[in-house]
């Protein structure tokens, strides 16, 4: 990234532009970021275009983003800071428009980057199902079930503190599905495939009614998943061990087969409704 900083120390633009290498090159203008009181750096609009072409809004949504790296987000009432919802609608719907009119139909976003004194920099624009439309997907369950006004957060990577099968993830899920609970909030697993990998970890989403809320229960999930959820003494000694063998537990036959157990075991008569069990 080169800022202007950076392009001082090096030598000034003529040094910088003698490094580069051959082309073609994409250059991008670096845009700073806002001030705190002015809310969140990454952005995202997700929308959809039906079958007939016409554009239907989904929502607007805060990414987390790290090291360059898309970690999850958040939707839900009130998440995009109030001055940025207008042009975030309009930009996203009108590429929505060009994008129907070119023949593309399905889910799409548009990202955006924030910079300072209210302005909004898109960046790119996904023509597929993205990460924050799972949050979406479940919002608009939930406010089915239980009531509009639904905070969702979808984090997709949390490192576990120990490889768990099948067995032992069904139990801390179960854990965290009871505790999220006696918060006011909502638990799902969004990715648990991972759970008996060499290096483990989590993906989760996170529902509730108030910001506050919605915080603890990230707060507590992560908590536990990194403390192993209480299922450590069992599961520390399936670090020692390779993958199970056939007929055994395993968290590797995927998202629906793992997470339809889940759901059909231990949570409760919501949950096992969204997902459709």
């Amino acid at each position: 990234m080169l800022t202007p900083a950076r392009v001082r120390a090096e030598g000034g633009a003529r040094a910088v532009l003698r490094r580069l290498p051959r082309g073609p090159l994409l250059v991008e203008e670096f845009v700073h970021g806002p001030g705190e009181e002015e809310g969140p750096r990454d952005l995202t609009y997700d929308g959809f275009v039906a079958a007939d072409g016409r554009v239907h809004e989904v929502g607007g949504a805060v990414m987390d983003v790290r090291d360059g790296c898309y970690a999850g987000a958040t939707v839900g009432p009130g998440v995009v800071p109030g001055w940025a919802e207008k042009p975030l609608g309009a930009f996203g719907a009108a590429v929505g428009r060009e994008l129907a009119a070119g023949g593309y139909r399905g889910w799409f976003d548009v990202d955006f980057v924030t910079a300072g004194g209210g302005r909004l920099a898109p960046t790119e624009t996904n023509l597929r199902l993205t990460g924050p439309a799972v949050a979406f997907i479940v919002a608009a369950r939930l406010d089915a079930l239980r009531g509009a006004g639904h905070l969702v957060r979808i984090v997709d990577r949390v490192e576990l503190g120990a490889r768990l099968p099948e067995a032992q993830l069904d139990e801390l899920c179960a854990g965290l599905d009871r505790e999220c609970a006696e918060l006011g909030a909502v638990f799902v697993p969004a990715i648990p495939t991972a759970a008996f990998e060499p290096s483990p970890w989590l993906g989760f989403l996170v529902a509730a009614h108030s910001a506050r809320t919605l915080d603890a229960a990230e707060t507590l999930v992560r908590a536990r998943t990194l403390a192993g959820g209480g299922c450590s003494a069992r599961a520390n000694r399936c670090r020692e061990h390779g993958p199970p063998g056939p007929g055994q537990s395993s968290t590797s036959k995927g998202f629906g087969g793992l997470a339809m157990t889940y759901a059909a075991t231990t949570t409760p008569a919501i949950i096992r409704g969204m997902l459709k069990v």
